[in-house]
């Protein structure tokens, strides 16, 4: 072999070499990103899971409380019927994400 053909070998050898090692660290790359990517929007996930659940935790809690001050009320004997809508009208307008819920609980046919 000629001094060309081997150049032109080595030349070959060393670029393949070369394109291969770029195409296996933009796959390792790629890959790693792709699991940094996975595990930050595991952690976000896990953050609003928590979130939520404390969020719930406190709206069960708020609504509990609506509840008792609308069941009482409800069965104050010394307060008039038209008495007890208004009461429970600014109760709702206080609490507007429990309204619907004393409306269901209660009732519009108890309050009239």
């Amino acid at each position: 072999m000629d001094l060309i053909s081997v150049s032109i070998w080595f030349f070959s050898v060393f670029t393949g070499a070369f394109v291969a090692s770029f195409i296996c660290t933009l796959v390792i790359t790629g890959y790693g990103v792709a699991q940094l990517e996975k595990r930050i929007k595991s952690l976000e996930m896990g953050n609003l899971s928590a979130r939520g659940v404390i969020a719930r935790e406190e709206l069960a809690e708020q609504e509990g409380t609506v509840m008792l001050q609308a069941a009482a009320i409800i069965k104050n004997p010394d307060l008039e019927q038209k008495d007890k809508m208004q009461q429970l009208i600014s109760l709702g307008m206080q609490n507007p994400k429990i309204a619907s819920k004393i409306i269901k609980q209660f009732g519009l046919k108890d309050l009239l």
